[in-house]
C-alpha cells in the first residue's frame, strides 16, 4: 500500500555525536568534519574507490504505512528512519500497532535507536542486520544492552560478528547473535509479514528485509539510489552480486521503495535504469531483468 504521510523528526538532524563520528573517518582530519556524503566511503580494509552519486540528504522520516487484513482490522505498520555519519548509513525501526518494534542496522546511530525506543515507549524485540560489515553492526552491542532485545544475523554472516571477521580499522563492541535466519519469513512482530531474501554478493550472508503488504525493501549494500554494493572486498561474489540483483528486480512490485544501507530511498524502478546501464557496461552480464 501507499505511504500516506512523512513527518520530519523535530529533532532534526540523525548523526551521532560530531566528535566521534568525525574522528572515525579517516577524511574528516583536525577540523572534525562531517563525512556523510557518499553510500559507502572508503575504509582501509574496501581496496577500492568509493561509490558514487551520494544524496547529501539527513535527517529522519516516520512513515506510517497502513495496510487492511480481511476488510476488518486496520493495522499501521511505522518505519523511522534516520541517515547516520560518518557513511551515511541507513538506520530503521519498523514499529507495528502494539508499539512493538525491530531495528535493521544499528550502525552508529544506536543512541538514536535508543531514544527513539525510550521516547515512544517501544518494545523492541529484534535487531537485524543486513550483513556483517562494520559500519552496520557497530551499534549492536549499546543497543542490545539497553533494550534486551535479540539480535539476528544471517547464518553465513555470523563470523563477522567476532575475531575471525576480516581485518578492520573499527574497533567494534562485541556482540554475538541469537538468533540465525536463512531465506524465508521471519516472525519477531506478529502482526508484520516481513520477509529475509538472502542476496549474497555484498558478503556471503548479506540479505535483505522485505515487508510486502507495505510493499518495502530494506535492501542493505544490495541496491543504492543510482548504485549498487560493492563486490570486490573479503566474501564478495560479482557472480552472486548479479542474481542477487535479478532475483530482486525480477521477482518484486517496480513501485517498491527501497530503503538502502547507504543513502537516500528510492523505488524498484527507479533504479531499473541503473542496473541496465551497469549491465551494458559489462559490470553485470548476468543479470536478468524482467
Amino acid at each position: 500500500m501507499p505511504l500516506e504521510h512523512v513527518e520530519s523528526d523535530p529533532r532534526g538532524h540523525a548523526g551521532i555525536d560530531r566528535v566521534p563520528a568525525a574522528l572515525e573517518h579517516p577524511r574528516a582530519g583536525l577540523g572534525r568534519k562531517i563525512v556523510a556524503g557518499a553510500h559507502h566511503p572508503t575504509l582501509p580494509e574496501d581496496r577500492g574507490p568509493a561509490l558514487r552519486h551520494a544524496d547529501r540528504g539527513s535527517g529522519v522520516l516516520d512513515r506510517d504505512v497502513r495496510h487492511r487484513a480481511n476488510d476488518t482490522v486496520s493495522r499501521v505498520v511505522r518505519i523511522i528512519a534516520w541517515r547516520v555519519p560518518p557513511y551515511d548509513n541507513g538506520c530503521y525501526l519498523i514499529v507495528d500497532a502494539r508499539n512493538e518494534a525491530i531495528v535493521i542496522d544499528p550502525s552508529m546511530g544506536d543512541r538514536q535507536v535508543i531514544d527513539a525506543v525510550r521516547e515512544q515507549g517501544l518494545r523492541l524485540v529484534e535487531i537485524l542486520n543486513t550483513h556483517g560489515h562494520p559500519d552496520h553492526i557497530f551499534g549492536n552491542a549499546a543497543v542490545k544492552e539497553a533494550t534486551q532485545a535479540r539480535l539476528a544475523i544471517h547464518r553465513l554472516d555470523e563470523y563477522r560478528l567476532g575475531p575471525k571477521r576480516p581485518p578492520t580499522q573499527l574497533a567494534v563492541p562485541p556482540c554475538s547473535a541469537d538468533d540465525l535466519f536463512d531465506d524465508g519469513q521471519l516472525s519477531f512482530l506478529d502482526d508484520v509479514e516481513l520477509s529475509a531474501l538472502h542476496t549474497p554478493g555484498h558478503t556471503e550472508g548479506s540479505t535483505c528485509f522485505y515487508l510486502r503488504r507495505e510493499g518495502a525493501l530494506f535492501s542493505g549494500d544490495l541496491l543504492f539510489k543510482g548504485n549498487i554494493g560493492r563486490s570486490d572486498l573479503p566474501g564478495s561474489d560479482p557472480e552472486a552480486m548479479g542474481e542477487s540483483l535479478s532475483r530482486i528486480a525480477s521477482s518484486l512490485p517496480p513501485n517498491t521503495r527501497v530503503y538502502p544501507g547507504h543513502g537516500a530511498e528510492t523505488t524498484l524502478e527507479a533504479e531499473i535504469e541503473t542496473l541496465r546501464g551497469l549491465r551494458d557496461a559489462g559490470m553485470l552480464p548476468g543479470l536478468r531483468l524482467g
